[in-house]
């Protein structure tokens, strides 16, 4: 039933990708998709499984500090965020906002660093 991806697969995973709406096509050869499944049915490719590599961002302040160190401490982490993904090699990365941070901390990386909402909720595994 769960299979790895092959090339012979990989016209029917595209349709199955893009019929679904949700996800980018992954390209066999990306190495940031070390894990490429497909539920096969019958024959059929019904489902896929990808594992992507990603970052995530854990930046803790003291609470101490004034609004505007806070503020030159992030402005100063997330100018140099870019160069560090790409000397990673890494795509993206998360940021998971708590509810003390406020509104105004997701909306300035929005309007400054180019973060995006994610949709759904999200979940991590820790092993």
């Amino acid at each position: 039933m769960i299979r790895n991806l092959e090339f012979k697969d990989y016209f029917n995973f595209e349709k199955l990708i893009k019929k679904s709406g949700q996800f980018p096509l992954v390209h066999l050869d990306n190495y940031l998709y070390p894990v490429k499944k497909v539920i096969e049915i019958n024959g059929e490719i019904k489902g896929s499984a990808i594992l992507h590599r990603t970052s995530e961002v854990s930046l803790v302040l003291d609470s101490d500090l004034s609004n505007f160190t806070k503020a030159k401490a992030i402005m100063e982490f997330y100018a140099l965020l870019p160069n560090e993904l790409e000397r990673l090699h890494l795509e993206d990365t998360h940021v998971f906002v708590t509810s003390e941070s406020g509104e105004k901390y997701p909306e300035s990386l929005k309007k400054h660093f180019g973060f995006r909402e994610a949709t759904g909720k999200a979940l991590y595994l820790q092993i």
